[in-house]
């Protein structure tokens, strides 16, 4: 037997790793942790590696596409609705580099009934509705009504998810609706008596004539951009967080409270004056209430705003060393469309911020607009507050207590001595200037001024005219009598005992003649008298009509004068029994408190 033994070799090389294989290395998830959120919270998702410029951005929450809304450069926003599972999900936004965010989705349980859950709220809202009084308070009323009106007629689910939203947002909404009441209450305790009560201090609104310090001004300022904020960052963002659904009733009631202080934060800022284009100079004197009021040809604004050039100047006419008292007067306007150009930092700001507040006020309006054709319609558009094209103009007076600081003035000239140059508490100007070292009759110059504040830089001048010898010699001509009556206007006097009886009628001329050493002047009364009436004087009883005769005379005066220092002095005469004579500048006299005015020097 043979037995055959096949033996097969295969001669083969081992290749051998040089390094061991390891497990696969999961790739870590870069998304941060917000937490856990409750369904209907109101999310703010902040992105700091980005600048936001889209109004909205398209992202998905664990598998739903959702719509996240731009809140400001670095923040969106959006609420997690019923379409929402809960449990974790994560948040990716492709269009900014996927970011990623991850959110526990919980559901907000409600202790008591949805009634109960949201009386606090509808109490709140209440308060409001019986605090109205304001422009934007119409507005807030209108929205908290149709909130409280929608959950009335809400069905249970629909109740349910209002009192889970309320809840799920409760700290922010009661903060928000406290702050912002309150902060609406305070302005209408400041600002709000202080604009429209005429006899306080106040800014100038419609007829109201005063002004608020510049202080108070920024003060007010301040607290309107404080109210316009609270708008815009808070309630702003929660009327228009997206997607939009019975939630958004309640944000809308919040945005109301919101929206009544921020947009009366404008209408109030709206009606505050600031100075320009400078000074007006009113001629006051002790002895007569008729003012001539010089406008000065000035250039002057607020910063940023148009510039603007008054009248050609009068000139202040001057007796050397007489005390002569303006009344000093400022020009004022609010505030324009226009002046969102203005280099004043508070002012852009205040551009900004309304701005700001007028884009949240639209997007609510958005979200308003869907309620109303979608869920309940009974919520009213938001008027957006603007600053009118051409401002409201007048005037105040500039008192030491606004101007003191501010408002420099100054005279120079080699021929003069200021003697007195003082403004006082309630808005006059007391001048006195003496001529020297000079033989000239008459001294021009200038009245300069300059005023700065944190609103308004401007500068200009007044001529005046400092006279040194004057002559009285010519023709004066009466222009006004004593109660400040112009020529030629019928003076009517009631009956002496009753005031409801007729007395006399008349109108009158006048004029008096200097020489170098004398005068001699006269009235002439145009005058008729109600005579044969027959009067009851107790009763004032008109017992039988009388009728008006006429009775014309003349009063003349005559005396003599000289002229001392500038000033006119009677040496010898009589008026009524009185030498009440004042030489108010080279071309104007006082007689008695009547005015004359210098008609010839010959």
């Amino acid at each position: 037997m043979c037995i055959t033994t096949f033996s097969i070799s295969c001669d083969k090389k081992e290749t051998v790793d040089p390094k061991p294989k390891e497990p696969p290395i999961e790739k870590p998830d870069n998304a941060t942790n917000g937490g856990d959120v409750y369904r209907y919270q109101m999310i703010t998702v902040n992105v700091p590696s980005e600048t936001l410029t889209k109004e909205s951005y398209t992202a998905k929450l664990g598998d739903k596409t959702i719509t996240l809304t731009r809140l400001d450069e670095k923040n969106l926003i959006f609420v997690p609705d019923e379409n929402i599972p809960f449990g974790e999900q994560r948040l990716v936004i492709p269009e900014l580099k996927d970011f990623a965010i991850k959110f526990e989705i919980k559901e907000q349980v409600l202790v008591n009934s949805p009634e109960k859950t949201l009386e606090p709220l509808l109490n709140k809202f209440q308060e409001v509705i019986d605090a109205g009084g304001t422009p934007g308070a119409e507005q807030a009323i209108a929205n908290v009504k149709a909130t409280k009106d929608a959950f009335t007629k809400a069905n249970s689910n629909q109740r349910k998810i209002m009192a889970q939203t309320y809840m799920a947002n409760k700290v922010f909404i009661d903060q928000l609706i406290q702050s912002s009441f309150s902060n609406r209450v305070q302005i209408a305790r400041t600002s709000l008596p202080t604009l429209q009560n005429i006899g306080q201090k106040a800014a100038i609104g419609g007829n109201v004539h005063g002004t608020l310090s510049n202080q108070e001004k920024i003060d007010l300022i301040n607290k309107h951009m404080t109210a316009i904020l609270v708008m815009s960052v808070s309630a702003g963002g929660v009327a228009f967080a997206l997607p939009w659904g019975w939630h958004t009733l309640v944000f809308l009631g919040a945005t109301g409270v919101a929206a009544w202080c921020a947009i009366d934060a404008v209408v109030e800022i709206a009606r505050l004056t600031f100075y320009y284009t400078a000074i007006e100079l009113g001629i006051t004197n002790t002895n007569r209430s008729q003012r001539e009021t010089l406008s000065p040809g000035v250039k002057g604004n607020i910063l940023g705003l148009n510039t603007l050039m008054a009248s050609t100047p009068g000139t202040l006419d001057i007796v050397t060393g007489k005390d002569r008292i303006f009344a000093l007067n400022m020009n004022t306007r609010s505030l324009q469309s226009g002046d969102r150009t203005g280099s004043s930092l508070l002012m852009k700001t205040l551009f900004e911020k309304t701005d700001e507040l007028n884009g949240y006020l639209n997007k609510a309006n958005n979200a308003i607009n869907w309620v109303n054709s979608n869920l309940y319609a009974g919520f009213s558009i938001f008027k957006i507050p603007t600053f009118p094209n051409v401002g409201h103009v007048g005037q105040v007076q500039v008192g030491t207590n606004i101007f003191d600081k501010e408002l420099k003035l100054s005279i120079s000239h080699p021929n003069l001595k200021v003697n007195k140059l003082a403004l006082s508490q309630s808005g006059s100007l007391l001048l006195n200037v003496e001529t020297v070292n000079t033989t000239e009759s008459t001294i021009n110059a200038e009245l300069k001024y300059a005023f700065k504040d944190d609103f308004t830089n401007f500068s200009g001048s007044v001529p005046i005219k400092v006279q040194n010898n004057i002559s009285l010699v010519g023709t004066w001509k009466l222009r006004d009598y004593m109660d400040g009556t112009p020529v030629g206007v019928e003076i009517a006097k009631t009956n002496t005992l009753c005031a409801n009886i007729p007395g006399l009628r008349f109108t009158l001329t006048g004029l008096v003649i200097f020489n170098s050493t004398s005068y001699w002047g006269y009235y002439k009364y145009d005058q008729y008298s109600y005579d044969n009436a027959l009067i009851n004087p107790e009763t004032c009883e008109l017992l039988r009509a009388g009728a008006f005769v006429h009775k014309p005379f003349q009063d003349d005066f005559t005396g003599t004068y000289t002229i001392r220092e500038g000033d006119l002095r009677i040496t010898k005469g009589n008026f009524y029994g009185e030498n009440i004579f004042e030489l108010i500048d080279e071309n104007t006299l006082n007689i008695g408190g009547s005015i004359f005015v210098r008609s010839s020097t010959k």
